[in-house]
């Protein structure tokens, strides 16, 4: 997950927020998840309004502990709100703000938010700067400045370490560089920085707020963001084009979950894989579906079934590979998993979006509870209620669009998987037994779709024989 959709705020500006409690839901590539908050205090401000999109570790909203800092939080979140050219980028914060700010869930799944805090600004700006080099070799932390002030640093002789940024996150502006420059010289600051003094002493907050905001564009009138030349001149932004082929009727971006298909389908790319095939026939498989479906067995979970029993016979075909993607193939090591979690590729037509719940633990499982575990998985599926575990923690994968009539694919491997097993349709084929009698037979076309890197087409074509022998027989899945 690298960004997160916001679909609901649970609580509005200037609510009560207690530590531990629900203020946001948000939404990404495949689920919904509730965000709480660590620290109590007032919903200042709302930086992601219901339906937009963020960055993970991005600022949400504010939280703010007092009347004072919920002023500040408003002054910060108006400038927030705006495209910021590096100009704007380059305006300190208002003093002595203690806020909180609510970001992005990080991609680990956890359902709470991660909290950052604002540092407050030392009254005394000769202090600050006294304190910046020890303070930042100590906490071995990044330096995050602006580009305008890294060529101000560079121009005035200044290591950006010995400086304490006054911009949005502690970030360095330019006129952080220029008045420690002028304070290391002796003198006093320039006339250009009294004017923008970053470290305005006894200003009542409510005015440094105002005058933080007024400083600020307004997301209407904000300025398209410019390119800087190597000569120094400013070149125009590049617009976004699109290829009009026959007239273009309208765009519509991805959706969260599209975004996620398409990563990893483009991620696939980066892994070698082939593909085998087998014909099985379905007659007996088919007839002890017809049994078992008044029971709540599903076709679905008779190949699942299937599938990992015959995989407790090849292990490495729900292994994993750890090679970083494109990375030295030569340096990695082959994962054994302890256990078969059979993914399923579920298609979302509201969402014009796939998902694949797992079957965690199939090799232990039998029919009748698999049954029952799909059911309950498909059914938060559609309703995007599955925990990350339940659509990611897959070891090998089945995609079925028999279904559709599809008489046979090769499915695309999904990253970190050995192997993806595509379904065709069965269809009625005249064919000779092993007799030579003649007769109608019920035949599927099964494609197997894995990772040649460590996984070789022996080993497939052993795997198949195994599903095959499986499925033809199968009243071996039924006896315990």
């Amino acid at each position: 997950m690298t960004t997160g959709k916001v679909v609901e705020w649970m609580k509005q500006e200037g609510d009560t927020v207690e530590s531990g409690e629900c203020i946001l839901v948000v939404e990404s590539d495949k689920a919904d998840m509730d965000v709480e908050t660590f620290p109590q205090g007032t919903l200042a401000s709302i930086i992601a309004p219901a339906g937009s999109e963020a960055k993970v570790g991005e600022c949400l909203a504010y939280l703010a502990e007092t009347e004072e800092d919920i002023k500040i939080a408003r002054a910060l979140a108006a400038g927030l709100s705006a495209s910021m050219s590096e100009q704007e980028l380059d305006k300190p914060l208002p003093k002595q703000a203690h806020i909180e700010t609510s970001t992005v869930p990080a991609p680990s799944g956890s359902s709470s938010s991660e909290v950052s805090t604002a540092a407050a600004v030392a009254s005394d700006p000769a202090m600050k700067q006294s304190k910046s080099a020890s303070s930042s070799s100590s906490s071995g932390m990044r330096i995050v400045a602006t580009p305008y002030a890294k060529k101000r640093a560079k121009s005035l002789g200044v290591t950006l370490e010995d400086v304490v940024g006054s911009g949005i996150s502690g970030r360095i502006v330019a006129e952080d560089v220029e008045y420690f420059a002028a304070q290391r010289s002796g003198g006093g600051a320039t006339a250009e920085h009294v004017a923008h003094d970053p470290y305005p002493t006894q200003t009542p907050v409510s005015a440094a707020a105002q005058s933080y905001v007024h400083s600020l564009p307004r997301p209407s009138s904000a300025p398209p963001a410019t390119i800087q030349s190597s000569s120094g001149s400013s070149l125009a932004p590049a617009a976004k084009s699109f290829s009009a082929r026959g007239g273009i009727s309208h765009v519509i971006p991805l959706t969260a979950m599209e975004s996620a298909v398409a990563i990893n389908m483009q991620r696939s790319l980066d892994v070698a894989v082939a593909v085998v095939a087998v014909d099985i026939e379905m007659t007996q498989f088919e007839k002890l579906y017809g049994r078992l479906k008044p029971k709540g067995v599903t076709i679905t979970v008779m190949f699942a079934n299937a599938v990992a029993s015959a995989l407790m016979k090849h292990p490495l075909l729900y292994a994993t590979c750890d090679a970083e993607t494109g990375g030295d193939i030569g340096d990695s090591a082959i994962i054994y998993n302890s256990h078969v979690n059979v993914a399923v590729a579920v298609s979302m037509p509201n969402e014009h979006g796939l998902i694949t719940p797992v079957l965690e633990k199939a090799e232990e499982t039998d029919m009748f509870e698999l049954a029952r575990k799909w059911r309950d998985l498909l059914k938060r599926a559609r309703t995007k209620n599955l925990s990350p575990n339940e659509y990611a923690s897959g070891n090998f994968t089945i995609s079925n669009l028999g279904m559709y009539g599809v008489k046979s694919f090769q499915a695309i491997l999904p990253p970190g998987q050995s192997a993806i097993l595509a379904l065709g349709s069965s269809n009625p084929i005249v064919t000779a037994d092993d007799h030579g009698f003649i007769g109608v037979r019920n035949m599927m076309t099964v494609n197997l779709t894995f990772d040649h890197r460590f996984v070789y087409g022996t080993d497939a074509a052993e795997f198949l024989r195994t599903l095959r022998a499986i499925i033809e027989n199968p009243e071996l899945l039924t006896s315990s």
